[in-house]
């Protein structure tokens, strides 16, 4: 049984070591590219859902990616998305 358990732990601890994490930067470049708001507002909403519990560097560094380029595009959604991973990584 404690064979079992530990090879369980140890396939859990790799799934979570070796996840996929979602990319940023092509995340962002669709939104670029993106014309219609709704579908900009769903991108972005996606890469908040699938990364929100990460670490809070990785939150405030994508807030400035995402800030970075709301600036840069004068974009209300991504200048709130941006505040939103700040708030993330406090």
């Amino acid at each position: 049984m404690k064979i079992i358990i530990t090879f369980f732990w140890f396939i859990a601890g790799i799934q979570t070591a070796f996840a996929q994490k979602t990319n940023v930067d092509s995340i962002l470049q669709k939104v670029t590219i993106e014309r219609n708001e709704d579908n900009k507002f769903d991108l972005l909403i996606g890469l908040i859902g699938s990364e929100i519990n990460n670490s809070p560097e990785w939150c405030i560094e994508t807030g400035l990616k995402v800030l970075n380029q709301s600036r840069s595009e004068n974009s209300n959604i991504e200048l709130t998305v941006a505040y939103s991973f700040f708030g993330s990584g406090i």
